[in-house]
């Protein structure tokens, strides 16, 4: 019966319908987890089409798909909705679809052996079908068997070490195959200058880094991001304030140059690039890699290529979200009263200071027991201050992909820093936003490339640094009616309610547009046009006043009244390049020629005005300062660059390469004549193991790859005052009476420069790159040595100008030199199915200035001199011998010209030239650079199934910290404030760490004058980052084809530290007393989500 209905319909339906159909009609929908017989039902309201199936027996038309249809065809809906559901369809007549079940796929079993070139086989190769998520993995024996359907037709083989394969199955039963050893990484593409290259004819030196190994943890800012993970380069905190940026430099060197997709950007540019929108970072080192960036370039290059979509690539959408909170990285233990009460007993018993300072065992006893804590208050002035935790966010939204001729990439970011500060004292936000669109014209050659970017910053932090120094247990915080006490430098009337503020605003925009044309008919031959207009708008405002102090009759502390001061800038900058690249091979033989001519120009505009003696602290804006106390000002200024850069590669076989460049740099801090410089370099690279005598080392597997490289280059540089050559005036204000009235005037300014013009850094770089146990352990090493000379400077102090004005800049006869190495090394593996990485890389440099203008002063004492010396020491100094342990021994030796009152307890210093007296004559070179000159990183990653896990250590070698006056409690009793300084010389304790408990006056300063005694080893190691991820889509989620992964993921920075200055300070802190904002560690947990 059901038979003889179908054909009825068959033959009925069409005879009826009175207008033609077919499956090419449109249709509209948009449903989300709809059921098969529920879409078929709606697609029957918005359509003539009629659907015919059976309810029970083939398929279960409850399955739930996603349909959104605009204006498609019928044909393109039904076959995309049931595609991978089981069902097939049939247009019956004009109007009919008739549902029947997918004729039944035929299972193939395949199997095979995996073996290496040698024979041997493989253990945990992983087999798995291209386009699905099953796999297998061989036996200890090699083999493998994997169950295909007939729609399964491509074998994957990857194996850690070995070349991925694709096999295509056609129906074979058995497929053996032979995987071959790859040499890691040297087919991977380095972004260099004005360029790329592989691995394989790389010649200078230049350094890479993965962004994966930072994209889940919590740092703030790309400067910080780098510390410890990339050879050569150096990254020094400059406190945990939010918004504060790290110094960063290459070998020792000044700032780098930043470039960013080809622009050359500043360091506020790069760190505030939000890193999820990174796709490579490549570290420039040596003058082969940097000289065709010229002048700037001279401290080396950090160059970032951003990410970029895919031409035919999937619509994808990324969005990750993290929470972190910070706390101090290092636990502050500061006095309690009872201890600073005794501490106060016992300077007065030494210096004789009157009951005043003294506290009887009656209120000691009162202290201690906390029995009038309203008199004798126990004040944790950290507690009253701090939280114990800042709260931080992170978000980002990353869509890409691309169509046939267009590829699109765009990000969204967003960051919030909160602050350990009660009050919200402190805060930064950024927001940023990146757009990538390429598009090409295949059939001219023509790629277009329109990039958008920019950043939006907000930092708001007090007009004074807490001084939370400035106080001690005692010292009550608040009233009894909770106004804030009348103390002097009261940290809480730095930041309480109604205190003042400093704000900063940035505002950041960028458009480039890049023109690629491959020139249809001369082959290996490429033009590229670039074109970048960037706008930066800074205000900067702050208002400086108090919160309201009183006393505890309620009567107001008189502050100084508030005033006001406001900044707005604007920068405005543009490049221009164009460039040809040509590039041909025959036979062997592959040469590469480039051409570039860049210019950059820019404006800067800046106005600020200020007010003084406002009547309130209620209104902040200018108009309520007082008029007669106003001010202003402003200023204007242009600059323009110019270059042409050459550059030629040339290699024979991948296995001789030679590369030779140049830059033509033009700069308008000379004058009209001097403008120009050209500097060189040239790159010499061989392969060694690609030689036949090499063959033997290969076989016994001693080295799989093994490359030696050198380069020689020079860099100018122009950094010096701009205008220097063109004589100038300064206006003054009142300089002269003219009709009993003080009038303004003008006066001639610096003496000029005429004769300036470039000096010029000679760099020379040796190294090597290898890969040995089946490449499974890579690495690179590199000595370098550079030396400046021709420094423009003024002749020293010890030269006198008759005129009273400073000595025009002279090419000088100093010289500067520095020299070191910097290397790593890496080795990555799989043990079943855990994936496994370990790396270790260090920079080491020292500098000397092998000729230096020295004033009189440095000229007296040969050995605090800068020239001939290793700039490794911390200053020139006294050198300490310890304490006096008796009166004896201060009559008995030679004494500190000045020091007066000396007595047990104090510093003795060391008679170093033997003239019986110390005085500057016996000052010494002492301690180790603050700035390290030993770096080191170490780097673990490991994957299993889901879990990925990655951290780094990092640390320095030799480096000392001088601590600051409060540290060392100079001010006697009002400057202890923590309890290692109680550890001071008594007679039962003569081993103290510090001098006797004195005010710095009492002798003269002896004890606090510049010594090694304040030196302290700031070296470290450090747990500088850990994360730990798991991906969802591996376990749980695998079933929902539209999520691409769901990581789960936690992760930390300064999560732990090793260092013998930590009782002190953190080894990081920029300030020798702690009292900038201490250094952070931070926990963060996340989740990042790919559609």
């Amino acid at each position: 019966m059901k038979i003889f209905t179908f054909f009825l319909l068959v033959c009925i339906i069409p005879a009826t319908a009175g207008k033609a159909y077919s499956q090419d009609k449109k249709i509209t929908l948009n449903e989300r987890s709809i059921s098969l017989d529920k879409l078929f039902q709606k697609i029957e309201e918005v359509s003539d089409y009629r659907f015919l199936y059976r309810t029970t027996g083939f398929t279960d038309l409850t399955q739930k798909v996603n349909i959104n249809a605009q204006d498609e065809k019928l044909s393109s809906v039904l076959n995309t909705v049931l595609a991978n559901v089981g069902i097939n369809y049939t247009l019956v007549g004009t109007n009919l679809i008739v549902i029947s079940p997918a004729p039944e796929q035929k299972q193939l079993k395949v199997t095979g052996k995996i073996t290496d070139k040698s024979g041997q086989p493989l253990t945990g190769v992983t087999v798995s079908v291209k386009g699905t998520i099953k796999a297998v993995v061989t036996n200890e024996n090699g083999i493998y068997s994997i169950n295909l359907t007939s729609k399964e037709n491509v074998l994957v083989f990857t194996f850690i070490g070995m070349k991925r394969q694709e096999i295509r199955v056609d129906g074979k039963p058995m497929i053996n195959v032979v995987l071959e050893e790859e040499s890691i990484g040297l087919n991977e593409v380095v972004v260099v200058g004005y360029g790329t290259e592989s691995k394989a004819k790389l010649i200078s030196s230049v350094a890479t880094l993965k962004t994966k190994e930072i994209i889940n943890t919590p740092y703030t800012d790309m400067g910080a991001a780098l510390a410890g993970r990339i050879a050569g380069v150096i990254v020094q905190s400059q406190g945990g304030e939010p918004g504060t940026t790290p110094s960063i430099s290459i070998r020792g060197g000044g700032d780098p140059l930043y470039v960013i997709d080809g622009i050359v950007k500043s360091n506020s540019d790069f760190i505030a690039l939000s890193k999820d929108d990174i796709g490579s970072i490549s570290v420039l080192k040596d003058a082969a890699a940097t000289a065709v960036y010229g002048a700037r370039a001279a401290n080396g290059i950090i160059l970032v290529t951003t990410k970029q979509g895919g031409y035919k690539e999937a619509f994808h959408i990324t969005y990750k979200n993290s929470f972190a909170v910070n706390t101090l990285s290092q636990p502050i233990d500061y006095i309690n009263s009872y201890n600073y009460a005794r501490t106060a007993n016992d300077i007065a018993q030494a210096n004789g200071m009157g009951p005043f300072y003294a506290y009887s065992q009656k209120v000691m006893d009162t202290i201690k027991n906390n029995l009038n804590p309203s008199r004798y208050p126990n004040t944790n002035w950290f507690k009253t201050l701090m939280n114990k935790f800042a709260p931080q966010q992170d978000q980002s939204l990353l869509l890409s992909g691309g169509s046939d001729n267009t590829k699109y990439y765009v990000g969204v970011g967003y960051l919030n820093q909160g602050t350990e500060y009660k009050f919200d004292a402190y805060k930064f936000a950024r927001y940023t936003y990146r757009s990538n669109v390429t598009s090409k014209f295949d059939n001219i050659g023509l790629e277009v490339s329109l990039n958008l970017n920019g950043n939006i910053s907000n930092k708001k932090s007090p007009t004074e640094m807490p001084h939370k120094e400035a106080v001690h247990p005692l010292d009550q915080p608040y009233n009894k009616d909770g106004t804030i006490s009348d103390l002097t430098d009261h940290p809480l009337a730095d930041i309480g309610p109604g205190s003042g503020y400093q704000k900063g605003d940035t505002y950041v925009n960028d458009g480039s547009l890049t023109l690629n044309w491959t020139v249809p008919g001369i082959k290996g031959l490429k033009l590229k046009a670039l074109g970048d207009y960037t706008t930066n708008n800074y205000s900067f405002d702050a208002f400086y006043t108090l919160a309201p102090q009183y006393d505890e009759l309620g009567i107001q502390r008189v502050n100084s009244a508030p005033s006001k001061y406001q900044q707005y800038s604007r920068t405005l900058s543009y490049n221009f390049e164009g460039q040809v690249d040509y590039t041909h091979s025959f036979g062997k033989h592959n040469m590469n020629l480039t051409l570039v001519s860049t210019t950059s120009a820019g404006s800067n505009n800046w106005f600020d005005a200020g007010r003084k003696d406002f009547m309130s602290s209620a209104v902040d804006q200018l108009f309520a300062g007082s008029s007669g106390t106003m001010t202003n000002n402003g200023n204007a200024s242009k600059w323009g660059r110019q270059g042409y850069v050459g550059r030629a590669k040339y290699d024979y076989n991948n296995k001789y390469i030679v590369e030779l460049s140049g830059r033509y740099d033009g700069s308008d801090n000379f004058p009209v004549g001097k403008r120009w410089g050209f500097f060189p370099s040239v790159a010499l690279g061989w392969t060694v193991s690609d030689e036949n005598f090499f063959a033997v080392v290969k076989e016994n597997k001693i080295f799989d790859n093994f490359k030696i490289r050198g380069s020689f280059g020079t860099v100018g540089n122009d950094n010096v005052s701009r205008y220097a050559y063109i004589p100038s005036y300064n206006m003054n204000s009142q300089v002269y009476v003219s009709g009993g009235q003080l009038l303004n005037g003008f006066s001639e300014g610096d003496l000029t420069s005429d004769n300036l013009s470039w000096y010029t850094t000679k760099s020379y770089d040796l190294g090597f790159d290898f890969a040995t146990l089946n490449s499974h352990l890579t690495g690179s090493f590199d000595y370098f040595y550079s030396r400046t000379t021709g420094y423009l400077t003024s002749p020293a102090s010890r030269y006198v100008d008759p005129l009273g004005k400073s000595l025009p800049l002279i090419k000088s006869s100093a010289a500067y030199r520095k020299a070191g190495y910097d290397g790593n090394i890496s080795y990555n593996d799989k043990i079943g199915k855990v994936s496994y990485g370990v790396g270790f890389n260090m920079t080491y440099y020292n500098s000397l200035w092998e000729k230096s203008n020295e004033d009189s002063v440095s000229l007296l004492n040969p050995y605090t001199r800068s020239q001939g010396s290793l700039e490794n020491y911390y200053s020139s100094m006294y050198t300490s011998l310890g304490f006096y342990q008796s009166y004896d021994q201060v009559m008995n030796n030679p004494r500190r010209i000045g020091s007066t009152s000396l007595a047990p307890g104090d510093i003795m210093y060391k008679d170093v030239n033997g003239d019986g007296k110390i005085d500057q004559q016996d000052f010494r070179k002492q301690g180790n650079s603050t700035s390290p000159h030993f770096v080191f990183g170490v780097t673990l990653n490991a994957e299993y199934k889901g879990f990925k896990f990655n951290a780094l250590v990092q640390g320095t070698g030799k480096r000392d910290l001088y601590i600051g006056s409060l540290l060392q409690a100079q001010d006697g009793l009002g400057r202890y404030n923590y309890n290692y300084q109680t550890n001071y010389w008594t007679t039962s304790n003569t081993n103290a760490m510090f001098p006797r408990p004195i005010a710095s006056s009492a002798n003269s300063s002896n004890n606090y004058t510049s010594s090694n005694f304040w030196l302290i080893n700031a070296q470290y190691v450090r747990l500088k980052s850990m994360s730990i991820s798991y991906d969802l889509k591996k376990s749980v989620l695998s079933n929902l084809k539209w999520v691409d992964s769901f990581s789960l993921f936690v992760s930390g920075t300064n999560l732990l530290t090793f260092s013998p200055c930590k009782k002190y300070l953190d080894p990081e802190a920029w300030d020798s007393n702690n009292f900038g904002y201490p250094i952070n560690s931070t926990y963060s947990i996340g989740v990042n989500v790919g559609f």
